[in-house]
């Protein structure tokens, strides 16, 4: 008897304890709760695509930017797993940033090297700039000069982190910088990325190739000069103009390069 009221005794006593320390616990447990919602992943290309979405409607953007600077490297190496994740993504950012930035304030367009170095793609540990997506991590650390040619001397950590493993030069016929002999704008996923590639790139030489009546010249798009390296000079051009069937097979005409119309045309959206 003695020992079972001891027991009651010590058990209306630990009862006693529960309120206080669920008191104590539930404080703890709300910030637990608040710290697992801001840090749960995103889907980056989810995020890339509703950013690019938002752009194009004219919806505000400031939520989805947010989400993406809520995303970090390690998180983003996690996800990219594959080229074809890398280059969507990018590919999406990309087009989202320079369509919002300069629909924001177009004067930036008046000094374009300040507005494509400018660091104003925001991630949760670190900063991009355009030129960092475009050369760093898609053109894999080529430089900007140099036809393509030669690599950059200085580079970036990040960028060598999150590039993709192979150039692919049909990232030329994705990427809009905003001016009007760009490429149209186009959602990318990485299921679709292979056959979307290829129809941005056959349609944009088929609409801006141009050979002479005596086939004996053609003018084709001056992004492929700045950056013929990538194309594999001048002798990867014409055998891409061949196998687009923008030229014909018998054509072997000498290669200009057409003037860069660069006036402003940031939403220029398939």
């Amino acid at each position: 008897m003695q020992i079972k009221a001891t027991l009651s005794t010590v058990g209306f006593w630990a009862l006693g304890l529960v309120k206080p320390l669920r008191r104590l616990m539930w404080p703890i447990w709300l910030c637990c709760i608040t710290l697992i919602g801001h840090t749960q992943v995103m889907n980056p290309q989810v995020v890339s695509q509703n950013l690019l979405m938002s752009v194009k409607t004219g919806a505000d953007a400031s939520a989805l930017l947010q989400q993406l600077a809520q995303i970090s490297v390690q998180q983003l190496e996690t996800a990219l797993t594959t080229d074809a994740a890398r280059m969507a993504f990018w590919i999406n950012i990309y087009n989202a940033i320079t369509a919002y930035s300069l629909g924001q304030d177009p004067g930036q367009y008046r000094n374009r090297q300040r507005f494509f170095k400018r660091q104003q793609i925001q991630l949760a540990d670190a900063t991009l700039s355009l030129n960092d997506v475009e050369h760093g991590i898609l053109r894999r650390s080529r430089s900007l000069i140099s036809l393509g040619y030669a690599r950059q001397w200085f580079r970036k950590k990040t960028n060598l982190r999150l590039q993709v493993d192979t150039l692919d030069y049909r990232i030329h016929f994705a990427l809009n910088c905003g001016a009007k002999s760009c490429p149209p704008i186009a959602f990318y996923t990485p299921n679709r990325l292979q056959s979307q590639l290829n129809l941005a790139t056959r349609g944009f030489l088929k609409a801006n190739v141009h050979l002479s009546a005596n086939a004996s010249k053609v003018q084709v798009p001056r992004i492929l000069g700045w950056f013929r390296a990538d194309f594999g000079g001048k002798k990867g051009i014409l055998k891409l103009l061949h196998t687009t069937g923008v030229l014909p097979p018998s054509a072997k005409p000498s290669i200009g390069f057409a003037p860069y119309n660069w006036d402003l045309m940031p939403k220029n959206f398939e």
